[in-house]
């Protein structure tokens, strides 16, 4: 009942609300002035959407390959592989909007979250389907920075 409910909230009313307290604050890096440090909880939301296609809207297109829910993001005892390495990427990189996940694809590497995606998709059933998805991801990243508004830094 609360995953329908956590959906219809805006992302930035999220932040806030698994904003870390200020204890723990210093796992924050040095100079950074982007806000108080997000929990895994919203990393969590964040890579859940992400799945889903609500972020970046092509990539809901591969559901249908899926082995598991997106939903899967969502359960706290979950340790699997694919978890962990998509949530590991977005903590490691503080990619908690679209905003930051493209001019990543943009600035640094087109190819993040490709491997940690890869295994979401079924090998068995879809095995055409891994083995094209990093062209169709390139193309994806491609049309993305090309499509999204970032100001110049």
């Amino acid at each position: 009942m609360w995953k329908t409910s956590i959906e219809r909230l805006p992302l930035s009313n999220l932040k806030q609300l698994y904003a870390l307290n200020k204890e723990k604050s210093a796992l924050v890096k040095a100079g950074d002035s982007s806000g108080p440090p997000v929990s895994i909880k919203f990393f969590k939301f964040f890579a859940f959407l992400l799945l889903r296609g609500e972020v970046v809207v092509r990539l809901g297109e591969f559901g249908r390959y899926f082995k598991d829910s997106p939903e899967l993001m969502l359960d706290d005892s979950s340790m699997l592989p694919k978890v962990t390495r998509m949530l590991s990427q977005l903590q490691r990189f503080d990619i908690d909007s679209k905003a930051k996940l493209v001019r990543f694809w943009r600035d640094i590497n087109p190819c993040l979250l490709l491997d940690s995606f890869q295994l979401w998709i079924d090998p068995i059933r879809h095995r055409e389907q891994v083995k094209g998805l990093k062209k169709v991801w390139e193309e994806l990243v491609e049309q993305e920075v090309a499509s999204f508004p970032l100001q110049a830094q």
